[in-house]
């Protein structure tokens, strides 16, 4: 197994090494350039590259790999490996390359931004050693030639010897770190990366002289070295690349496996978890750590990881040996089933391990697993299982306040687009009906009349809230002044003493760190929030929306109900009309992803504003100045702000058609269609549609002339999306072959504002759909022709051509909007289950709406195909008629579960004041041997399929 994934990551770094030699770090999915902005595309972004800083060192990590694994002693046959046309071609190309970089000046084509001299980098002379652009931090070389990498990777020992070793101020001798050939040198400093001085040692370069070695050595850890840092607890090597006082565990671990000095290493070992640091978690140091521990310690990390295996193992055949009610597997014995229930802190069932007599032996009958859940993360369970309920997570971010004044979320590491970045549960939670979710005014009735403990009162205090109308009406006033003193005096005379705190960490925002805490002196005191304050604060910090995500509850069984809630990880983002994360609720979690690709510092943004986000300039200031009480400064606002008036006029107008003239208009066609002669309808409807297609062109060619980027163009567009989705609509209605190109124009632009959302998840899957059944289409057409004349072939490969384009394109934009949406998942299994869940929730949609539409009182039917356990079954789902009963409605109603599913529950519709307001504090009962469990675990639906 293991050599299976060492000649995996040898293929996979040999056609990398093909596809851009030069970089240093590369995607996991391609990522076209014409999709990345102009920022990245100058730094060689795009296909598979995602950092082009040329490291000598990156490819002499590949060359070393394929050394060690064809040296290895007792692997069978590693020629077969090794013969490979794709690992010879790769290996071939680097030693070209550093042929070339030995001449860098006269042969070099490499250019990259960052460097001086066009690109090229500072000037060197010809040494015989290979010329490298970055250091193996990612910093920018100071001179060309590194002599640690050079003793890694070309082992050029006469040009070592004649540029690399140098005079220091004391008239000793040392290796360099950076030389260029013409007498400059760079001493005094080691890189805490490896290759390195340091490492010297380490790099198999036996050429290398002792005394130098030594004399290096010392300057560079000690204060002649300006990245060596000292502090209370250690001291080590630093880089530019990270912040001032920060220490790389991989040079402590280089010190240490280098030093013959036992009380040095000792100390380097006991280093103990920092306050602070720039990443959570970093294998390549934590790889370097099991060596240093293994070597001098002698400590067998194999045997260590064998038994923490072990220890997972039993826990988890232990957990697995648990019945469904709780109580223990009557196999185990009674005194084993006390301590399992120790260990786990509860208390064992009566009976317990005590059972005799026939079918005392009988097993749980486990619930069947599929290959495809093995390679599901464990929050992404939540997708299919219906209960179950995923641990809090939060991952790269952090909280920071502004030079505003005000509080969000940044990147505390580099973020890549799909990236989970938060499991969070509810402070509260209410949930409505299908389609009609809870008011603000519910929910805070409903907190008014819970008890708000301590905890919960603190978490509060750090979210964002709607601004008093004193504190409104003082920031008015300020904002007319134009002295800038008079502001801030201002400000601070209106101050709010219930205004948002800052959070230390994200961990603050969670319920249990704040359970840990004492109440009383010194501890966290009980703080009452007053009706007015909660209110404000709710109206900025809830989000509500009319379904759970619907694709997650076809697989759960479940129906999307309408929610409102509060999630303080959610709260504390700020918004933008051009947001860089989404959000998907399933059942009470909320999974927060990362739409784009983000950089240290990057601030995450969401939608605070909802469906005002595809309003014009105007609109969305001013819900934003009214819910926030500062105007929104995020990118898409920015170049909105530069337009001219009249082309902003041109905008505001066509919102304001597509609002509400022209779906007015076209409802009142299609409604007198049965009455009015056809042709006057079609007429109606295509005068309607040229009058949309001539005010969106309109709008297009202004735009083209003041923003001549096409992303800027769109960003812009936004304001104006309800124009585009209604042609498309109309497309639909009247076009027999509908233009995809309509379709694909809202994607684009759903990608700009709402990224990930279920609109934009269900948009690009009709696209995606629509192009592959013409594609089908035609390759059958195609495929039929009995004659076919050059010209006609030329016009039928230009088609492919064409076809093919937008196939590609279509799939690029439906697999990005699925991963933004729910993350990376297998497309094996689960994928396919949201894709007919999505699908299945809209048809039932459209079919409710048309039988409402007719007045039709039998409810509609929709049906789709799966295969179970390799059975295929034909299942029929009903769609309710009443699914959109207000709450407040009395009766009984008919509950359908999607999948096929139904049960009778006779359901008495509450008022929406009395809405129960659900912590996470959970309601529990009491069962027999005193076992918690959820109340809502005890109503689980019990559901008959009909097929």
């Amino acid at each position: 197994m293991l050599r299976q994934v060492i000649e995996r990551a040898i293929r996979t770094q040999a056609y990398y090494i093909l596809s851009d030699p030069y970089a240093n770090a590369f995607y996991r999915q391609w990522k076209p350039a014409a999709k990345l902005k102009q920022s990245q595309r100058v730094r060689g972004k795009g296909g598979w590259t995602a950092e082009r800083k040329y490291e000598l060192d990156s490819g002499a990590y590949f060359l070393n790999l394929l050394h060690n694994y064809a040296h290895t002693p007792g692997l069978f046959e590693p020629e077969r490996l090794l013969s490979e046309p794709v690992l010879h071609d790769a290996a071939l190309l680097m030693l070209k390359i550093w042929q070339t970089q030995q001449h860098h000046e006269a042969q070099s084509p490499y250019r990259f931004v960052e460097l001086s001299n066009g690109g090229l980098g500072a000037p060197v002379a010809y040494t015989g050693m290979v010329w490298s652009a970055f250091r193996p931090s990612d910093a920018a070389a100071a001179y060309g030639y590194n002599i640690p990498g050079n003793m890694y990777a070309a082992d050029i020992r006469q040009g070592i010897r004649a540029h690399g070793i140098v005079a220091a101020a004391d008239g000793t001798r040392v290796y360099a770190y950076e030389v260029d050939g013409r007498g400059n040198a760079l001493l005094d400093f080691d890189d805490p990366n490896l290759p390195s001085l340091l490492a010297m040692p380490l790099l198999g370069f036996d050429g290398y002289d002792t005394e130098m070695y030594a004399n290096a050595r010392r300057r560079i850890l000690s204060n002649s070295n300006p990245y060596h840092y000292s502090g209370i607890a250690f001291s080590g090597l630093g880089s530019p690349h990270t912040p001032p006082q920060y220490v790389w565990p991989l040079a402590l671990m280089v010190q240490g496996l280098t030093s013959s000095d036992p009380n040095e290493q000792a100390a380097l070992l006991r280093v103990s978890a920092p306050r602070r640091c720039t990443r959570p978690h970093f294998e390549w140091a934590n790889a370097l750590l099991v060596v240093a521990v293994e070597q001098l310690l002698g400590f067998d990390c194999d045997l260590a990881a064998q038994q923490v295996h072990l220890k997972e193992l039993s826990m988890r055949e232990w957990r697995r040996s648990r019945v469904a009610q709780g109580a223990l597997n009557p196999l185990i014995p009674a005194r084993a089933a006390r301590l399992c229930c120790q260990a786990a802190k509860i208390k064992p069932k009566k009976g317990a391990g005590s059972k005799k007599g026939f079918g005392a032996e009988k097993q749980q009958k486990q619930e069947p697993t599929e290959p495809w859940e093995e390679e599901v993360l464990a929050p992404y369970k939540v997708y299919y299982k219906p209960n179950f309920k995923p641990p809090r997570y939060t991952g790269p971010i952090e909280p920071k306040r502004f030079e505003n004044g005000s509080i969000g979320v940044v990147a505390a590491e580099e973020v890549t687009g799909a990236e989970l970045l938060s499991v969070s549960q509810p402070l509260a939670f209410l949930e409505g009906a299908m389609g009609s979710p809870p008011s603000v005014e519910d929910l805070h009735v409903a907190l008014l009349e819970a008890e708000l403990g301590p905890a919960v009162a603190k978490i509060l205090s750090y979210l964002p809230r709607k601004p008093s109308p004193v504190a409104a009406a003082a920031a008015g006033a300020s904002s007319s002044t134009d002295h800038p003193q008079l502001q801030q005096q201002q400000q601070q005379q209106q101050v709010d003493p219930n205004a948002q705190e800052l959070p230390p960490s994200m961990m603050h925002l969670q319920p249990a760190f704040w359970g840990q805490v004492q109440q009383g002196a010194g501890g966290l005191a009980a703080k009452k929030v007053g009706s007015k304050a909660l209110m404000r604060l709710l109206q900025a910090s809830c989000w509500s929306e009319e379904f759970q995500d619907p694709a997650a509850a076809q697989v759960r069984h479940e129906r999307p109900q309408g929610f409102i809630g509060v999630w303080p990880e959610l709260a504390l983002l700020q918004h933008s009309c051009a947001p860089n994360s989404s959000v998907v609720v399933v059942g009470k979690h909320m999974l927060l992803h990362a739409t784009a690709d983000l950089d240290p510092g990057t601030e995450v943004t969401f939608n605070k504003l909802g469906s005002v986000i595809a309003a014009p300039l105007a609109a969305r200031q001013a819900a934003h100045d009214e819910l926030f009480g500062r105007p929104c400064r995020c990118s898409r606002c920015s170049l909105e702000a530069t337009l001219p008036q009249e082309t902003v006029q041109q905008l505001q107008a066509l919102h304001a058609a597509a609002d509400s003239e022209w779906p007015q208009r076209l409802q009142a066609a299609l409604e007198g269609a049965e009455e009015a002669d056809p042709e006057e309808t079609a007429e109606l409807l295509a005068e309607l549609q040229a009058e949309v297609a001539a005010d969106i062109d309109e709008l297009d060619a202004a735009l083209a002339l003041h923003l001549p980027e096409r992303e800027d163009q769109l960003a812009v567009l936004c304001g104006a999306y309800a124009a585009y989705d209604l042609a498309w609509q109309m497309e639909e209605i009247l076009a027999e072959e509908p233009d995809l190109d309509k379709l694909a124009n809202c994607v684009a632009l759903l990608r700009i504002f709402a990224r990930g959302s279920e609109s934009h998840l269900y948009t690009a899957l009709m696209l995606h759909q629509g192009v592959t059944s013409r594609a089908e289409a035609m390759v059958g057409a195609v495929q039929a022709m009995t004659r076919k004349t050059q010209a006609r072939q030329r016009r039928l490969a230009a088609e492919m051509q064409r076809m093919a384009a937008s196939g590609e394109a279509a799939s690029y934009a439906y697999a990005e909007a699925l991963s933004c949406r729910y993350g990376m998942l297998p497309q094996e299994g689960l994928v396919p289950q949201l894709e007919q869940g999505l699908a299945m929730f809209y048809a039932g949609l459209s079919a409710l709406s048309a039988a409402q539409g007719e007045g039709l009182d039998q409810v509609p039917e929709v049906t789709r195909n799966l295969t179970i356990d390799g059975i295929p079954v034909t299942v029929v789902d009903t769609v309710e008629g009443s699914a959109f009963a207000q709450p407040g409605e009395e009766g009984s109603q008919e509950v359908v579960q999607r999948k096929g599913g139904k049960q009778q529950q006779q359901q008495q519709q509450q008022q929406q004041r009395g809405l129960r307001v659900d912590w996470l504090e959970a309601d529990v009962l009491e069962v027999d041997g005193g076992e918690e469990v959820d109340a809502a675990e005890q109503q689980q639906q019990q559901l008959s399929a009909r097929s």
